[in-house]
Formats: structure tokens, C-alpha cells, sequence
């Protein structure tokens, strides 16, 4: 079953000035008001920016672009977005800081490109009554929150539309190598659960730390128990090792993982080895060129942040993060405030061209009744070949019901 394809709600490019860089703003967000006509709306943007895990660059490059096209197209109604920049080094004590400081420097929204480690998070935001607008699920607690406004299901989705995917491509008993990492262990939960209702098995899971250096062993437990479908539940940085030591174990083996996992600079580093891999993930890919939305954020980082790291599917998430703020903060009646951006969240139907359109308002049914903030299920999927990722489908795809029962 197929949803429509997304219309495309692109940020103005044009140039920016006076944007806040990284931390330490001290600008306060209760004057961030419509008593001034130009008196900047603040947010929070947090992400592991840099870590020995995962450095995520180029989702703050593109959110400094959007910001930027953004604010030279005249801002929202003549008042500038400020953004505050929070490196939580994929940590959850330096997140859960990352929260405190949004608290302090009284922003009226925080928005991620990812956060792992998001209950370290919104316990600090919930208590402030500051909106997480626009992330994404990485555990449970993002999907129940009253202060989470995710943007699609995450982790669950990404991880149970590619269990689904590889039944479909004909796997019998699936195995996952998991980093040890609340956010992973959230995904291969969703993997078995999708893999056992698609009618497969589940070969069992074999954890790694993130110093994991050689998957070689890992690799042949799963094998020892008959799997023939593998799937890395790890930090991109990790992902390619593990399908490296798949490929020597085994020429025959399935390997699917998350989109997110393999950049295009990733595929071309393993070359042949990646051919055949099926990917699923709930937003476009950088090479979908074709996509005029990812065009434009391609051009508009260019123009912007010329010096930024190789873009990956982050930095369109971070784009549509921006993208969708706009839209809600358009919504906004009155001063801008935590509240005032909560309610308009709540009423604002999002499209960024990104991923599939979604809105947050309570008459909208939920799919799955564990997660009552999630609303946006739909995936895509592609498949490698000759070193480049095909899209399977020609649209977003909806999640299986017997999954999300």
C-alpha cells in the first residue's frame, strides 16, 4: 500500500546574516515576541555533532544553510530564527546538559537531526515544557511524551520496515550484530519483531561495544545458527566493518541495514561488497537527485556551507527539521513562546518534500498504539546496484499492520 508522494515546501535560498554559531547565546527567548517586530525566534539544535561514534557535521551545516536561506528570505514575519548549537558527543550525560542549556538560554523549540539519546533529553524538556520538534524516535519515550513532535517513527520504522523488505527478498532467519547503545537495542527489537510477524525467524542478535574492532566472530556465531539474512544495527562509522567481515564469511549472505548506516561515500568505499544490500529508511537519500526537494538542499548547503563535510541522509532530515519549524512557527498566534509553538505544532500539517507529510493533531489516528506521538510510519527502500542505491518503490511505502499490532 503506497502513500502519496510529498509536495515540496523548500526554504527560500538566499543569504543570511547574523546567525548564532554554537553556544553560548546569551539572548533571552521571552522577548522572542511579536511586541518586536524584529526580535529573533530562539531554538535549540542538538546532535553528536562530533564524537569517536558518530560526527554528524554536515546535519549542522545543513541546518545552518536552512537557517540561513531562511532568515535572507525575510525570516518568520520579519524576526530572524536564532538557533543555539549543542554537540551532545553521543553522550547522554552531555545531552541531558544539552537539554538544561535549552532550558536556560529559554528557547522556544529543540530540534535534532538525531538524538540517541533522547531519555536523557526529554525528562529535562518535559519538565520545562519546551517542545522537541521535529526528531525522531530513538526509544520509547519519544513516542509518548507529551512534548515530543517526531517527525516520523525513528529507530522502530527503520528497523522494522527492513525486516518486512528482506522477508520480501526471500530471507528465512535473520540475524543482527547490535551496537550497545539504547537507540540500537531499540531497532533490533523492532527488526525481530518485524522479521517473526513477516513470517521468518529470528537467528538472534550478538551485541557489540563501540570499540568493537573485528566482527569476524560475531559474524560466524549468527552463521552457526543457521541465519542467512544479516542485518549491522550500528553507528555508520561501524556498519561497513561488519558487512566486510560478512562478506569474507560468506558470499551468499543477505545483508540489509538501515539507510542511514551506508552514505553513498560508504557504498563506494566497499565497492562490490555492497552490492545487493537492501536499504530501508523513512526519508530520501542524498543521491536521489531526482527528488526535487533533495536537489534543493544539495544547492542550498553548496551555496551556504561550501566547506561542509559529504552530505548524508542527516543533513536532509536536519533541512526538514528547519523546514518544518517554519511551517509550525508560521502557525504561531501571538508571541512566540514554548507553548505557542507547541499548540501551532499540534495543528500544523508538515510537507517538506522530504519524507511523507505528517500531522501531530489529536483527531489524527496513530498507527501503532504504543507510541501515541507518532504518526508518520511510511518508509522506502532501495537496493545497491553496481554501487548505487535503486529505490524499489516509486513512493513511500506504509507499514504492515501485523507489525505494528
Amino acid at each position: 500500500m503506497r502513500v502519496r508522494k510529498p509536495l515540496l515546501v523548500a526554504v527560500a535560498a538566499v543569504a543570511a546574516t547574523g546567525l548564532l554559531a554554537g553556544c553560548g547565546s546569551s539572548s533571552d527567548s521571552s522577548a522572542s515576541g511579536r511586541d518586536s517586530a524584529t526580535s529573533p525566534i530562539k531554538i535549540l539544535s542538538m546532535a553528536p555533532f562530533q564524537s569517536s561514534v558518530l560526527s554528524l557535521g554536515d546535519a549542522e551545516a545543513s541546518t545552518k544553510a536552512a537557517v540561513a536561506a531562511l532568515n535572507a528570505a525575510g525570516g518568520l514575519n520579519g524576526h530572524p530564527l536564532e538557533v543555539v548549537y549543542c554537540n551532545d558527543k553521543m553522550d547522554p550525560n552531555t545531552a541531558a546538559g544539552c537539554a538544561r542549556q535549552a532550558v536556560s538560554e529559554k528557547v522556544v523549540a529543540v530540534t535534532s537531526a538525531y538524538e540517541p539519546n533522547s531519555p536523557s533529553v526529554l525528562p529535562v524538556l518535559q519538565a520545562a515544557h519546551i517542545p522537541f520538534v521535529y526528531s525522531s524516535v530513538a526509544a520509547d519515550i519519544d513516542g509518548t511524551s507529551n512534548v515530543s513532535f517526531p517527525r516520523d517513527a525513528g529507530v522502530p520504522a527503520q528497523y522494522a520496515s527492513l525486516g518486512v523488505e528482506l522477508v520480501k527478498k526471500g530471507c528465512t532467519k535473520v540475524g543482527a550484530i547490535v551496537l550497545t547503545l539504547p537507540a540500537t537495542e531499540t531497532g533490533a527489537k523492532w527488526l525481530k519483531t518485524a522479521v517473526m510477524a513477516s513470517g521468518a525467524q529470528w537467528a538472534g542478535e550478538v551485541e557489540a561495544p563501540q570499540d568493537q574492532a573485528d566482527y569476524s566472530a560475531p559474524v560466524q556465531t549468527l552463521l552457526s545458527k543457521g541465519m542467512d539474512c544479516l542485518v549491522p544495527v550500528e553507528a555508520p562509522d561501524s556498519g561497513a566493518k561488519v558487512i566486510i567481515a560478512a562478506r569474507q564469511a560468506s558470499s551468499t549472505l543477505q545483508i540489509g541495514a538501515d539507510s542511514s548506516l551506508l552514505s553513498d561515500a560508504a557504498i563506494k568505499t566497499l565497492g562490490s561488497a555492497s552490492d545487493g544490500i537492501i536499504l530501508t529508511g523513512q526519508e530520501y537519500r542524498t543521491g536521489d537527485t531526482g527528488v526535487p526537494a533533495v536537489a534543493t538542499v544539495l544547492a542550498g548547503v553548496k551555496k551556504y556551507q561550501p566547506s561542509a563535510p559529504a552530505l548524508s541522509k542527516f543533513a536532509l532530515t536536519a533541512w526538514a527539521d528547519v523546514t518544518a519549524l517554519q511551517q509550525v512557527l508560521k502557525g504561531v498566534d501571538g508571541s512566540y513562546t514554548a507553548a505557542s509553538v507547541a499548540t501551532s505544532a499540534a495543528a500544523t500539517q508538515v510537507e517538506t518534500g522530504l519524507l511523507a507529510p505528517i500531522s501531530w493533531g489529536s483527531s489524527t489516528e496513530t498507527p501503532y498504539a504504543g507510541y501515541p506521538r507518532v504518526h508518520n510510519w511510511s518508509y522506502l527502500a532501495w537496493e545497491v546496484k553496481g554501487g548505487k542505491p535503486a529505490l524499489l518503490y516509486p513512493d513511500f511505502q506504509q507499514m504492515p499492520a501485523a507489525v505494528l499490532k
